[in-house]
């Protein structure tokens, strides 16, 4: 039967929505301009609906990618889609964001790392060779990370951009993967998010959870906090 899938990623710097039905991605809007993602993501999902011809109550699901990432993103994304489940009464599909990148490039048969900026010389990221994931989830020194790399390896994600200058003076056997499929895009989620819903890995808004792997930094100032005074 055919199945109508929204999935929004606003967990980077990038922002986008995208659409599927009958296993075919009908429309994405993506855009990067370093604005906040509450002042676009509307927009793009009003496109995509009309777009299509579909509306939010023709999905059978929502999908999202709930990080590692941008704090701030992963919230303004969640809740959009909380919303969307409650208002047509559908499951939602939780996506790693990492999984995404690296399932936008599968194509490459070497070691795919995704690396997200996660400030303070750190990245989000995991490793992958093959379509199959070899770590967890880490938030990890780059230096750190490089030290456990060996072989040709791909670099993708917005970390790149930060940390490309380090990576290439550090780590000669790398390439980095072409702006198209460098950052998180929702057609990427959509893919995993397809296979999900037909297998029947969904949540309900309430169980739809972040991944943000560490704490906030104002949860690490109340932590402190709270530490000090005891």
């Amino acid at each position: 039967c055919q199945l109508n899938i929204l999935c929004i990623d606003t967990t980077g710097g990038a922002c986008s929505a995208a659409l599927m039905s009958d296993d075919r991605i009908v429309c994405e809007q993506f855009i990067h301009n370093k604005l906040t993602h509450s002042v676009h993501l509307m927009t793009l999902i009003d496109n995509c609906m009309k777009l299509s011809g579909l509306t939010i109550k023709q999905m059978d699901a929502f999908g999202v990618t709930v990080g590692p990432g941008s704090f701030t993103g992963i919230r303004i994304g969640m809740c959009a889609i909380k919303g969307f489940c409650q208002l047509a009464d559908r499951p939602a599909i939780a996506i790693d964001t990492l999984d995404a990148i690296a399932r936008g490039i599968c194509c490459h048969n070497g070691i795919i790392v995704p690396i997200m900026d996660a400030r303070r010389g750190q990245v989000y990221t995991a490793i992958y060779r093959e379509g199959k994931k070899l770590t967890g989830d880490m938030a990890i020194d780059m230096g750190e990370l490089l030290h456990r790399l060996d072989g040709e390896v791909l670099f993708a994600g917005d970390g790149v951009d930060v940390h490309k200058k380090y990576i290439l003076e550090n780590y000669p056997s790398c390439e980095f993967a072409p702006v198209n499929l460098r950052y998180q895009r929702s057609s990427s989620a959509l893919l995993i998010a397809n296979e999900k819903l037909k297998s029947g890995d969904v949540v309900s808004c309430e169980n739809l959870l972040p991944n943000y792997l560490r704490e906030s930094q104002a949860e690490r100032i109340r932590s402190q906090k709270g530490n000090s005074e005891q």
